[in-house]
């Protein structure tokens, strides 16, 4: 049977990566930045404030209420939905951190896609599936833990893909191969060694304990640092 990608206590690891992304405030702000907008006068200055008070309340929207996986999209990425019955639903790029990528058409899987994958899957349900008995999951299976979600100020809102950047927090109905009790899943992911802290240009709100969860894994040798040549340097 598949299991979990574990690690000792004291380990954590990550596949270092960097990305940059536009800050939030460069998301508010009208073509030509903060001078140009003064420039402009009053009108310009009041659009670029509704702007941002329609970004705060989109972010209070997606931190309001409870959330469930309903997918796994790889890594780094899941699919969530409103628990309130509404059909609302979300793609969730985990902010911070990146896994290996998986094959898609015109590329093959980088290593550790498949663990990454296989280990995001015993993080998020409750009965993964293996479906090619190769010992790694690959298939949803079972009902998908509940999530809080939290944007971070620091950074975007979304993506370039449209996808909402935000710390994904289990707080119930955790899968049993997790462990009990909730947990960062971005964190986990590091934890297990699946998983890269992901640098932006503005540092974000946990930056710093997921840089010391990347070099406990360095350390420790764990998940990509021990599976993937040339990872650590």
């Amino acid at each position: 049977m598949p299991r979990l990608h574990r690690l000792p206590l004291a380990a954590v690891a990550v596949i270092t990566a960097t990305a940059a992304m536009p800050s939030a405030a460069a998301a508010w702000s009208a073509p030509g930045g903060d001078g140009a907008t003064r420039r402009a006068g009053p009108k310009a200055a009041a659009l670029v404030e509704s702007q941002a008070a329609r970004m705060r309340r989109a972010r209070q929207r997606i931190e309001r209420g409870s959330w469930r996986i309903g997918d796994m999209i790889d890594g780094d990425t899941i699919l969530v939905r409103r628990t309130d019955g509404s059909g609302t639903s979300e793609r969730v790029r985990l902010l911070g951190v990146a896994a290996p990528d998986t094959a898609r058409p015109g590329a093959a899987a980088q290593c550790g896609g498949p663990q990454a994958v296989s280990t995001m899957l015993a993080l998020t349900f409750a009965v993964p599936v293996d479906t090619d008995a190769d010992g790694e999951y690959d298939a949803k299976g079972g009902l998908g833990a509940r999530v809080r979600l939290r944007t971070d100020r620091s950074q975007a809102f979304r993506d370039g893909h449209g996808r909402v950047l935000a710390y994904a927090d289990v707080v119930d109905d955790i899968p049993p191969e997790a462990g009990p009790g909730g947990y960062y899943l971005a964190r986990r992911m590091l934890e297990t060694g699946w998983a890269a802290v992901e640098l932006y240009d503005r540092r974000f709100a946990r930056q710093a304990q997921y840089e010391k969860a990347q070099q406990d894994a360095i350390t420790a040798a764990v998940g990509a640092w021990d599976a993937c040549p040339g990872h650590g340097g």
